[in-house]
């Protein structure tokens, strides 16, 4: 506005060429200010990714390098168990069936047909009969032959005669030796045992 003795007139602002010159400047360097914050945002994106596939490309390498052993770990025995490192204890050889049935000792016996058979069984010469047969002798003879005890057919039938073997197989198991007897003992689980009473029972003359 400008003050002219008492009236006011109003004059419009005209832009001058310097005005317009530092506008076009700062809107030129504005535009280019942004082009460069776009080019460097599209910058780093680019950089990101690349960087990302060389970070990547090792791994998957070391991933194949790993794969031969982790083929070689799975184509691997198994590690032994504890047990089978262990030696296993040496066992004596079995002996022969005629060395065991002949080997046993008669003051063992003894004791065993004490504590096992005397109950039915008496062994002196002239003995009584109890539940079973007098077995005075006995070696030798036929089975089901003892005076004084009747026997069931199925023994007096059984034709056996009373050696070291029959004996043996005998106190092994008599109800499965005889199907049919009325024997009650099941018989010496041990094989020295049943050797032990045959020994003694031999000695019974």
């Amino acid at each position: 506005r400008i003050r002219e003795g008492t009236r006011i007139q109003e004059v419009a602002a005209v832009p001058s060429p310097l005005t317009m010159g530092l506008s076009t400047v700062t809107v030129a360097t504005a535009a280019a200010t942004a082009a460069g914050a776009v080019g460097a945002f599209s910058g780093y994106m680019i950089g990101s990714r690349g960087a990302g596939k060389e970070n990547a490309a090792p791994a998957a390498h070391g991933l194949d390098a790993a794969a031969p052993a982790a083929d070689a770990a799975a184509l691997a025995p198994p590690p032994a168990k504890k047990s089978a490192i262990k030696s296993k204890k040496k066992h004596a050889a079995p002996l022969a069936d005629g060395a065991i049935v002949d080997g046993g000792s008669a003051d063992e016996g003894a004791k065993l047909f004490k504590a096992k058979c005397a109950t039915c069984h008496s062994v002196n010469e002239g003995g009584p009969t109890k539940q079973g047969p007098n077995l005075y002798n006995i070696m030798g003879a036929k089975a089901a032959s003892s005076p004084g005890f009747k026997f069931t057919d199925k023994l007096k039938g059984a034709d056996v005669v009373w050696d070291n073997e029959t004996m043996f197989k005998w106190l092994t198991n008599p109800k499965a030796m005889v199907k049919g007897t009325t024997m009650a003992f099941p018989g010496f689980k041990k094989e020295k045992d049943r050797a032990n009473v045959v020994a003694y029972l031999n000695s019974l003359k």
